[in-house]
């Protein structure tokens, strides 16, 4: 859960101190990319995801959901 309650109080803090119009978070797409295609060894040396962080990519995208913020997912 540590990444939901960062993610809420970062969210909270662009909120207080900056005041955007508008705020967009951007997110890989579970589809592969088209950079895949063009380089094979795309986010080859990239570890995967940590498994206590999988379960909480669905509550951060509630949580954005909820707090108004626009989610960009494009493949």
């Amino acid at each position: 859960m540590n990444a939901v309650f960062g993610m809420a109080k970062i969210i909270k803090n662009l909120f207080e101190q900056d005041k955007p119009d508008y705020l967009f978070y951007v997110m890989d797409s579970k589809e592969k990319s088209f950079r895949a295609e063009v380089y094979e060894h795309y986010k080859a040396h990239r570890p995967k995801m940590p498994e206590n962080l999988i379960p909480q990519t669905g509550l951060i995208r509630t949580l954005l959901e909820k707090m108004t913020v626009n989610l960009l997912m494009i493949p």
